[in-house]
């Protein structure tokens, strides 16, 4: 996809939200909307986690959390009206893989990845790993039974046998389950839940937008597609457990609507 799509995109998730508090000729909310949220994430005892990474400057004078859609800002309100706060989980590691999850619920034992415009351009650099190569193939061989020979690290769709979709980060998805299979069994099975953030419905059923909705129904069913051929591939667990994928970690997907998220932090401006 092109670049002006991109922006498209988030065009159409500013107009899902509203107009006020924003930076001017920007998709950024401004300083009074970043004090606040920073105001929030201190007392709820999350502004390390989110600090580090999200409250960097961007080129045009706006702070990456507040992005319009930012998938950490969206994904914090959006735990927080579901009752999930594990967010920011870093402390499941399985060899020299340490993945980063969005969000944890422990009550159901579901780890949450969420998107927003990250899915809207396609890039090679979702589909292999670049550094590590030689302890990776060594963790996708002993957990899925390939062959060190028989992992391509710089095409990880083929080493699976699955068809390409470079709107998908594939190499972020396999260090998620292959964190998961670090602490998953049969008697305590774990979800991998992505999360995708979209305009509010009207929105996408503008004729006017009708390539964006076509980009969103397919990208749906490429994903639903790897989902279902990664779930019946055998795996082995690191306590030893043998079985397919889908009976350690069962594999969801789920489209967001932006505007049935209620933003409490622009509520209080």
């Amino acid at each position: 996809m092109c670049l002006n799509i991109s922006k498209r995109y988030d065009a159409l998730i500013k107009q899902s939200v509203g107009n006020e508090h924003m930076l001017a000729d920007c998709l950024y909310y401004n300083e009074c909307y970043f004090k606040e949220l920073s105001r929030v994430l201190e007392e709820k005892n999350l502004l390390n986690a989110f600090g580090a990474l999200e409250f960097r400057e961007m080129s045009n004078g706006g702070i990456k959390i507040c992005a319009v859609a930012s998938s950490s800002r969206i994904g914090f309100l959006y735990g927080m009206q579901n009752g999930i706060i594990g967010f920011e989980k870093d402390d499941v590691r399985n060899g020299i893989c340490r993945p980063h999850y969005d969000n944890y619920d422990d009550k159901t034992n579901t780890f949450y990845e969420y998107k927003c415009h990250e899915f809207v351009s396609d890039r090679s650099d979702h589909n292999c790993f670049r550094y590590n190569q030689d302890g990776y193939k060594k963790l996708l061989s002993a957990h899925f039974f390939l062959e060190g020979a028989d992992v391509d690290c710089r095409d990880l769709f083929k080493s699976f046998g699955l068809e390409p979709c470079m709107f998908f980060d594939f190499k972020q998805f396999l260090c998620h389950v292959l964190g998961i299979l670090s602490v998953a069994s049969y008697e305590v099975p774990a979800n991998l839940q992505y999360v995708m953030f979209v305009p509010k419905k009207s929105i996408l059923d503008d004729p006017a937008n009708r390539d964006i909705a076509d980009w969103k129904e397919k990208l749906e069913t490429q994903i639903k597609y790897i989902f279902g051929e990664m779930g019946e591939k055998s795996v082995r667990t690191c306590n030893g457990e043998r079985g397919l994928l889908k009976d350690f970690v069962k594999l969801k997907f789920k489209y967001q609507d932006i505007s049935e998220i209620r933003d409490f932090i622009y509520e209080k401006l």
